[in-house]
C-alpha cells in the first residue's frame, strides 16, 4: 500500500477544519482563524508530500477532537458513525500510483448503497458520491481504514 499523503496540504487542512467545525463550531470568525493557524502549525504539512496520519492525529488533538484509527470499517459501521455525528477521515487512491488523498466520509445513502466524500475536487475523476462496492474495491486506498473523529 502507498503512503497517505496528498500534494495539496491547504485543501487537506480545510477538510480537517470542516471536521473540527462540525464537532466544535467556533463562536466567532476570529476564533475560526486562530483554529486554522493552530491546526496548520500542529499538523506540520510538507509542501511536497502533504500531511501524514500522525499530523492529522496531532491536529485533531490540538482542537480537542478525539480520534482513533480503525482498520475494519464496514458500510454498516460507517452508517452508525455518520448517524452519530462522527466523521471518518480516510484515504482514497489517485491516478498517481502510491499517492493517496485524504478525504472525509460525511454521509451515506442506503438504496443504493453509497457514501459521500468531501474534498474530492482535487482528485480528477473522483465523484463526491461513491457506490459502496466500487468504493471498497477500487477507490479506498486501504479498505476498512479510517480515522474516527469524536467530540
Amino acid at each position: 500500500s502507498g503512503q497517505y499523503f496528498t500534494p495539496a496540504p491547504v485543501a487537506e487542512m480545510m477538510a480537517r477544519m470542516s471536521v473540527a467545525h462540525t464537532l466544535r463550531p467556533p463562536s466567532t470568525m476570529a476564533q475560526a482563524r486562530t483554529s486554522a493557524r493552530r491546526l496548520w502549525r500542529t499538523m506540520k504539512p510538507d509542501t511536497r508530500t502533504g500531511i501524514s496520519q500522525a499530523g492529522i492525529m496531532r491536529g485533531l488533538k490540538s482542537l480537542g477532537i478525539h480520534a482513533s484509527m480503525r482498520r475494519n470499517l464496514t458500510f454498516g459501521e460507517i452508517r452508525r458513525l455518520v448517524d452519530g455525528g462522527y466523521p471518518v477521515i480516510t484515504a482514497v487512491r489517485t491516478r498517481t500510483p502510491d499517492v493517496h488523498h485524504w478525504t472525509v466520509i460525511h454521509g451515506y445513502s442506503v438504496n443504493p448503497g453509497r457514501i459521500y466524500l468531501s474534498n474530492t475536487l482535487l482528485v480528477r475523476g473522483l465523484a463526491q458520491a461513491q457506490h459502496w462496492p466500487e468504493f471498497r474495491r477500487k477507490v479506498w486506498a486501504d479498505p476498512g481504514y479510517g480515522i474516527v473523529c469524536r467530540r
